[in-house]
């Protein structure tokens, strides 16, 4: 599935502010969002300059794949790609460094 589980993945996204969205069906529908709520469920998020707020439900294990920081939501029939979301939170290995780092100190 990638470099951290989808488990983890919400964790760290539960952690940021603001994310990116390619939505690879609907173009117009990319930028920045801002995170108004995350559960182990759903993400909840508005986009810049909108006054509505959208929920998008987290996709099951198998439906995305996780690269890094980003996690691209796959179609459930034919398995292509939907929308990527990428947070500013650091990659796995970089997010491993840095715990090892804190534990010489």
């Amino acid at each position: 599935m990638g470099d951290i589980s989808l488990a983890e993945f919400k964790r760290r996204a539960a952690a940021c502010t603001t994310f990116e969205v390619v939505n690879h069906l609907h173009p117009h529908r990319t930028g920045p969002r801002t995170v108004v709520a995350v559960n182990p469920k759903r993400i909840r998020s508005q986009r810049d300059g909108d006054d509505t707020t959208t929920y998008t439900d987290w996709p099951k294990a198998g439906l995305c794949r996780i690269e890094g920081s980003s996690i691209t939501f796959l179609g459930d029939v034919d398995g292509r790609d939907m929308f990527t979301f990428t947070f500013p939170f650091p990659a796995a290995e970089e997010a491993g460094r840095q715990r090892g780092a804190d534990h010489v100190a």
